[in-house]
């Protein structure tokens, strides 16, 4: 670099994962302070969001998906939860609300031992409707989704709308899943692979684009371990796995709040839990 007068390292290429992952050079025992210039053409940024959004699908068809997002103030008070089930063909969505107005971290403190932090215990809370304040239920099948909310004083509505254009499709089920939203990095614009320390030290590639940095996890399902944008606010993913080995996003930093994912697979689903006509009104 001439304006600096010290040596720059810059490093772009093509990868595949997270089978294989990267081609990576330093494996043949390259020292790793060795500078690098890769003459590659990088891939468009619709083929490294291509990718990503191939392999965003393979999740267990039937689970159960508990996700708190919490305030980051006093012992970290759980805003709301929003709870997911799906059978792969049927989505049905819950968001509880758990305040009143008025002091949140004194309503926390009376509720946090009733709430717990188990997957079980908060999946009995919510569904029991102890909550204190809104809660709303979403349906999605086919070309309708069903929509039934409970306002801060018990009153109930019921909604039916029509998605227009197209019917949903099992990929629309985890678009709009708040699993998506808290897991994948949104690379848009040109992409450019440079690595740092972080980076080469976890094995990750750490991609640029849009004054925001991408580090992606070639080993896993889920790729993005930490994302950053241009004002300093970080998103760090740590990771849980099933039974069954798969990865999923356990916990999430960022923006304020965080989110805690609690996840079980081929759950026991009540009765006529996806039926429309069962929504409260």
């Amino acid at each position: 670099n001439t304006k600096i007068d010290k040596p720059q390292r810059i490093e772009t290429g093509t990868f595949d994962y997270p089978e294989q992952g990267p081609k990576d050079i330093y494996a043949f025992d390259l020292p790793s302070d060795t500078p690098i210039v890769n003459s590659l053409p990088l891939p468009k940024w619709w083929d490294i969001k291509q990718v990503y959004q191939s392999h965003r699908w393979k999740a267990p068809e039937k689970y159960i998906a508990i996700v708190t997002s919490e305030l980051s103030i006093l012992d970290n008070p759980i805003e709301y939860v929003d709870i997911c089930y799906t059978d792969g063909i049927s989505l049905r969505q819950e968001r509880h609300f758990l305040f009143m107005p008025g002091s949140v971290s004194a309503q926390w403190s009376k509720q946090a031992g009733e709430f717990g932090n188990t997957f079980d215990s908060i999946l009995r809370s919510s569904q029991a409707y102890k909550a204190h304040g809104q809660i709303s239920i979403t349906l999605y099948q086919g070309q309708y989704y069903y929509s039934s909310r409970r306002d801060d004083i018990g009153t109930w509505e019921r909604t039916k709308h029509k998605i227009e254009g197209r019917q949903l499709t099992r990929s629309d089920f985890w678009h709009t899943c708040p699993i998506r939203e808290i897991g994948w990095p949104d690379i848009r614009g040109y992409a450019d692979i440079v690595q740092n320390d972080y980076a080469r030290n976890n094995k990750l590639i750490r991609v640029e684009v849009q004054q925001r940095e991408f580090y992606l996890n070639p080993n896993r399902d889920y790729i993005c371990q930490k994302k950053t944008n241009n004002n300093q606010e970080t998103d760090v993913i740590e990771f849980s796995r099933t039974e069954a080995g798969k990865w999923y996003p356990k916990r999430t930093k960022g923006r304020g709040k965080s989110k805690t994912v609690y996840l079980e697979t081929d759950p026991e689903f009540p009765e006529g839990i996806f039926d429309p006509n069962n929504l409260p009104k």
